[in-house]
């Protein structure tokens, strides 16, 4: 349970840093393009901490596609920009990190946008600096309860296939390099298999400790009665999974004020299980969170996430 805790301090803390309150990797709505930096000049000072909070590979990728000059040519202009203001809202963007207390850094992957227009499609990862009032995570509270039948096939299909992968470090599953920190000691990753329902979706490896884990937020809510209502569907649909890497067992819930904890772990009472799932664990919790309002106030919302990791 320590390296669960330590890890979403050390992903709050990055993206806390200015009291912005987004987590590493959130799916961001922009509500208004014309908050964008086109031409940041990146300071001394800046590109400092940048890379020290990101790690120096990441932080000069965010200082050289972070302007116009390196953007889709159907939005390198202010001209082409107030052309497709309406179309640059379809762009898949992701919480990277504060600049400052005022402005944010956003991550627009080139896989992510591929179905873009042609002119609007990124050639490489690109990223953009933004008034942090102008962004808010997307879908929160627009879940239901309780979420649609279908879809449930698909969670369990995917988390099998996450799960099977746990023997390997994931190996099989992880994408590409989103963000690095603590002197690039500590790396976050994509995925390469989506999770039903998610809102923020990666895994991260302590290379100190030599352990990864995997990180699924799902969509959070301002009131926390229907934030633990989606936490008590989420731990339902963790007990009626039938992994084919192993049985589950449920461990006693953890409660601390509006915060969940519900753990799970592989269980092998017949001694059938391979020695690479034995210590697996699946986590669901309840976790707080920070957005803003219409007006800039910084408002709590609550966040159901599934972790799995290592004991």
């Amino acid at each position: 349970m320590r390296m669960i805790n330590v890890v979403v301090v050390t992903l709050f803390s990055i993206a806390t840093i200015f009291g912005q309150g987004f987590v590493l990797g959130s799916l961001i709505k922009v509500k208004d393009y014309g908050e964008l930096y086109s031409t940041f000049k990146w300071e001394p000072a800046q590109m400092a901490m940048l890379k020290a909070n990101l790690g120096d590979a990441t932080a000069n990728a965010v200082i050289q596609k972070s302007t116009e000059a390196a953007w889709p040519k159907g939005i390198a202009s202010l001209g082409t920009r107030a052309q497709n203001r309406a179309s640059m809202t379809d762009y898949t963007t992701f919480y990277l990190t504060a600049l400052d207390e005022y402005r944010a850094i956003l991550f627009v992957p080139a896989v992510e946008n591929s179905w873009m227009a042609e002119d609007m499609k990124p050639v490489g990862d690109i990223y953009f600096v933004v008034n942090s009032h102008a962004i808010e995570l997307k879908n929160i509270g627009t879940a239901t309860y309780p979420p649609a039948p279908a879809t449930f096939n698909d969670f369990a299909a995917q988390l099998d296939e996450i799960t099977r992968d746990f023997k390997n470090g994931f190996a099989n599953v992880i994408n590409q390099i989103i963000g690095e920190d603590v002197g690039a000691l500590v790396v976050y990753y994509g995925t390469q298999v989506p999770l039903d329902g998610t809102d923020e979706l990666y895994f991260v490896e302590d290379l100190m400790a030599e352990t990864t884990m995997f990180h699924a937020g799902f969509p959070g809510h301002l009131d926390p009665a229907n934030g633990l209502k989606a936490y008590q569907e989420l731990v339902r649909r963790v007990e009626a999974l039938k992994l084919s890497c192993c049985p589950l067992s449920k461990g006693e819930e953890i409660a601390r004020g509006n915060r969940r904890q519900q753990p799970f772990r592989a269980h092998d009472p017949k001694g059938l299980m391979e020695v690479g799932y034995q210590n697996m664990a699946i986590e669901v919790a309840l976790d707080r969170g920070e957005t803003f309002d219409s007006e800039g106030q910084i408002l709590d919302f609550w966040i159901p996430v599934l972790y799995v990791y290592g004991l």
